[in-house]
C-alpha cells in the first residue's frame, strides 16, 4: 500500500485524482475505508470489478488484500486508467482496464463478474441500476447495501415476476435502504 500511496501523491501533482493526499487521510479515508468491504468477499478465487473506480478505490485495495482477486476496474475517463496501470504495475497486480461508462459497458463485461463494486459514483437507486448488470453481488461502499443478484432474481423466479418488475425490487430495495 505504501507504494501506492506513494505513486497517488505523484500523479495527483499532475493530474485531480484526489482531494485526500496527506498520509492519515490516504491510509483512513482510501485504504482503510476501502477495506471494510473485505468480510463481505466471497472465499477462494473470484472476480471483481470496480464500477467507477477513479483512482481504483476500493478495488485496488481488496485486490492487494486478496491475490485471488480477479481484478477489474472500469472508469470513463483513460488518463486514471493510466494512473492505475502505472500503479497495478509497480505493485506486481494483474488487472484489466476497462475504458467506458458505467451506463455503458461492453456487452461481453455484463454479468462477467463475481461482485461489482463501487465508491462515491452516484446515488445508490441508480448505483444499483448500473452494477446489477455486471456482478452476481453488488458491494456500494459507504452505503449499507449488500444485494445479491442471484437472490433477488431467484425471488423473482419463485413468484413469477418479470424483469421490470425484479429491477423495480431492486430500485425499492435501494432507496429503502439509503
Amino acid at each position: 500500500l505504501g507504494i501506492y500511496a506513494r505513486l497517488l501523491v505523484e500523479w495527483n501533482e499532475k493530474m485531480n485524482l484526489t482531494a485526500i493526499t496527506d498520509p492519515v487521510g490516504i491510509a483512513v479515508k482510501h485504504f482503510a475505508d476501502s477495506l471494510t468491504a473485505a468480510p463481505l468477499l466471497p472465499e477462494g478465487k473470484f472476480s471483481l470489478i470496480d464500477v467507477g473506480t477513479g483512482a481504483g478505490f476500493p478495488g485496488v485495495p481488496l485486490a492487494l488484500l486478496r491475490p485471488d482477486c480477479q481484478l477489474t476496474l472500469l472508469d470513463s475517463l483513460n488518463k486514471r486508467l493510466t494512473f492505475l496501470e502505472a500503479v497495478c504495475r509497480e505493485v506486481d497486480l494483474p488487472v484489466t482496464l476497462i475504458h467506458a461508462r458505467a451506463e455503458e459497458p461492453p456487452a461481453e463485461y455484463r454479468e462477467a463478474f463475481d461482485i461489482a463494486t463501487a465508491r462515491a459514483v452516484t446515488r445508490l437507486d441508480a448505483l444499483c441500476e448500473l452494477c446489477l448488470p455486471m456482478g452476481k453481488s453488488v458491494k456500494c461502499k459507504n452505503y449499507r447495501v449488500f444485494l445479491s443478484l442471484d437472490s433477488i432474481s431467484s425471488i423473482a423466479s419463485c413468484m413469477a415476476l418479470s424483469t421490470s418488475t425484479c429491477s423495480s425490487i431492486v430500485r425499492h430495495a435501494c432507496n429503502t435502504v439509503e
